[in-house]
């Protein structure tokens, strides 16, 4: 029986002195222009008010809670949000991943790239949809030259 990757993870972060890895949220895109969970799940209760209400006009937070709890919607979570406004997977994902759409990798993805490169963080881990991490460029080559 093949071993958890997450076990393996943390047996080799273990016998590893001085190693360690990193957990990344939707925070560390914020700054690339991707919005956090929050952002899209806000944006997916008034894209339900529009699909719901056949009505597009803007709604003020208080209008939007209101009409959320009228129509019985206030304590939806995520998934059942998404399963509301795109039930196909395949749009579904269509319409999460326009979120990423013509982003580049912000500084802070830039510097978790320096200190990937320095060996001092060489596990990241993240609940991220975007792959801007892995194309943040490192300011370091192969042999540990400054690059820019």
């Amino acid at each position: 029986m093949p071993l958890d990757p997450i076990v393996s993870l943390s047996a080799a972060l273990a016998e590893a002195p001085g190693s360690c890895a990193c957990l990344l949220g939707a925070g560390v895109s914020v700054d690339a222009g991707v919005p956090t969970a929050w952002g899209i799940y806000k944006d997916g209760l008034r894209r339900l008010y529009e699909l719901q209400a056949g009505n597009a006009d803007p709604l003020t937070e208080q209008q939007l809670n209101e009409w959320l709890e009228t129509n019985g919607h206030e304590h939806l979570d995520y998934s059942s949000l998404l399963d509301l406004i795109v039930p196909d997977a395949a749009v579904r994902r269509e319409w999460i991943a326009s979120y990423f759409k013509d982003t580049e990798p912000g500084k802070t993805h830039e510097l978790l790239a320096e200190i990937a490169a320095l060996g001092i963080v060489k596990v990241f881990i993240t609940t991220n949809f975007d792959r801007l991490l892995e194309r943040a460029p490192s300011p370091w080559d192969r042999a540990g030259r400054r690059l820019r």
